[in-house]
C-alpha cells in the first residue's frame, strides 16, 4: 500500500510499505477490538518540508524493515475496556537534509543528520479505557463541521464530554531501543541500548505522571570533550521521575461548567487562576526521583528524593546521593588543572563537594540532603544555609 500527500509550495509527504497483513475481532458492544494483529515490512516515509519563514528546505527519509504489534481488549462491566499491546520492530534508518539559504549557509556546521536503530520493542496497558463514550464524542463532532452547530449543540457537547470522563483509569507503557547511532556534522553518536516509560492517570482526583529514560553505553565523536575527560564523560544515565498530589477531574469538571463557545475566548481570561486551587488542593505537588544514574568508566553516582514543590516558597523533602571512585576522578580533573581552565573550575567543585561529602565503609561518599525547615538545607546533618546563600527563615 501506499499514501501520497501534497501541500503546494509547503510540503509532500509519501508513506508506502512492500506487504501488510492485519486482522481483528472487533466488539460493537464495547466499540473496541477484542483482539487485532498488524505486520508490516518494507515500510518507507519520504517528506519535504519548505518554511516559508526562514526559507529552509528539509528532506527526509525513514525505512523499517518490519514493523508488528498485536493488541488485547477485555470488556469490563462498567462497560469500559482494558487493553494490552506489544509492539515489536527492526532495522530503522532516517535521514534528513536541509538546504539553508545562502546567507545562513556559512553561519553553521549543516544540519543534516542521519540515524540507525536496530530494533526495539514496546508494551502498553491501558485500565478502564472509555472507548465508546470517546468514539462518540468524535462521532458528535463529525456530524457538527461548523462552529455554528457546534454552539447550538454545546448543552450537548457538555454531555458528551462529561460521558467521557476519566478517558481512561491508568496507562502504563515502556520501550527498549537496542544499538543506536546518530550521525552529525560533529560525527557519530552512538548508544548500546536505551528505555523510556510512562505511567499516566485519566482526568482523576488521584493524578499521577510517571516518566523514565535510560541510556546506556552512550557514546560522543572523538574531540568533542578535552582529552583530560577520557573516562569521565556519562555512558549511562537513568531518570525517573513522578509527579502526584494534584487533581485533574475538579478542574476539568469547573471548565466544563464555565466553557461558552459563543464567547471569545471561550473561558473566562482569569479562569486559569481560578482553577489552581482545584488543581492542587494543598497548593503543591509531590515530585518524586527513583534510582537515578549518572555513571562513567570511573564513576557512578546514584540518587534518589522525595520532595514538595509548593506553588510559593522554597521546596521541602529529602535526597539522597551516592557516588564511587571520587579520587580517581579528583586525579584525572587536577593532572589538568595546571593548563586547563575548566579543569581549575571543577577541581574547586570537587574538592568542596567530598568535602561536604560522608565516607562510607565501602569507599563511596554520600550526601543526605535535607531540606525539611523552610530555608534550611541540611547537608549530611550539617546546616549549609549560608554556604549556599540562602535568606534567613522567617
Amino acid at each position: 500500500w501506499g499514501l501520497t500527500w501534497n501541500a503546494p509550495g509547503i510540503s509532500s509527504f509519501d508513506a508506502k510499505a512492500a506487504s501488510n497483513e492485519w486482522n481483528g475481532v472487533f466488539d460493537e458492544n464495547i466499540v473496541a477490538f477484542l483482539n487485532s494483529t498488524y505486520a508490516l515490512k518494507g515500510v518507507t516515509f519520504t517528506q519535504v518540508m519548505n518554511d516559508p519563514f526562514s526559507q529552509t528546505k528539509t528532506s527526509s527519509a525513514s525505512s523499517i524493515e518490519s514493523w508488528s504489534r498485536t493488541a488485547l481488549g477485555t470488556a469490563r462491566a462498567d462497560g469500559a475496556v482494558d487493553t494490552q499491546s506489544t509492539m515489536s520492530f527492526s532495522g530503522v534508518t532516517t535521514a534528513s537534509t536541509t538546504e539553508l539559504p545562502e546567507g545562513m549557509a556559512a553561519s553553521g556546521p549543516p544540519m543534516d543528520y542521519s540515524a540507525n536503530i536496530a530494533g526495539g520493542s514496546y508494551t502498553s496497558a491501558i485500565k478502564g479505557f472509555r472507548s465508546k463514550a470517546i468514539l462518540d464524542l468524535v462521532a458528535w463532532f463529525v456530524a457538527r463541521p461548523s462552529k455554528e452547530l457546534l454552539i447550538r449543540d454545546q448543552a450537548q457537547l457538555k454531555e458528551k464530554l462529561t460521558e467521557a470522563l476519566p478517558l481512561w483509569d491508568s496507562l502504563d507503557s515502556s520501550g527498549s531501543y537496542d544499538k543506536g547511532t546518530v550521525n552529525t556534522a560533529l560525527g557519530q553518536f552512538g548508544f548500546g541500548s536505551a528505555g523510556g516509560a510512562v505511567t499516566l492517570s485519566g482526568i482523576t482526583k488521584d493524578g499521577l505522571l510517571r516518566e523514565a529514560i535510560s541510556l546506556t553505553d552512550f557514546t560522543i565523536p572523538a574531540g568533542i570533550a578535552p582529552p583530560w575527560t577520557d573516562g569521565l564523560v556519562p555512558n549511562t544515565f537513568k531518570l525517573d521521575f513522578t509527579l502526584s498530589g494534584f487533581d485533574l477531574e475538579a478542574p476539568v469538571k469547573m471548565a466544563l461548567a464555565q466553557v461558552d463557545f459563543s464567547k471569545d475566548p471561550p473561558l473566562p481570561p482569569d479562569s486559569g487562576m481560578l482553577y489552581l486551587p482545584a488543581f492542587a488542593p494543598n497548593n503543591a505537588v509531590n515530585v518524586k526521583l527513583s534510582e537515578g544514574e549518572i555513571s562513567s568508566p570511573i564513576f557512578k553516582i546514584t540518587y534518589d528524593s522525595d520532595m514538595i514543590v509548593g506553588f510559593a516558597g522554597f521546596p521541602t523533602g529529602k535526597a539522597t546521593i551516592r557516588m564511587t571512585g571520587m579520587d580517581a576522578v579528583l586525579a584525572k580533573v587536577q593532572g589538568a588543572a595546571a593548563t586547563d581552565p575548566m579543569a581549575q573550575q571543577a577541581m574547586g567543585g570537587l574538592v568542596a563537594a567530598k568535602g561536604f561529602g560522608k565516607a562510607e565503609a565501602d569507599g563511596s561518599l554520600v550526601w543526605v540532603v535535607d531540606v525539611a525547615a523552610p530555608n534550611k538545607v541540611m547537608i549530611n546533618g550539617v546546616d549549609m544555609s549560608a554556604f549556599l546563600g540562602m535568606p534567613p527563615a522567617q
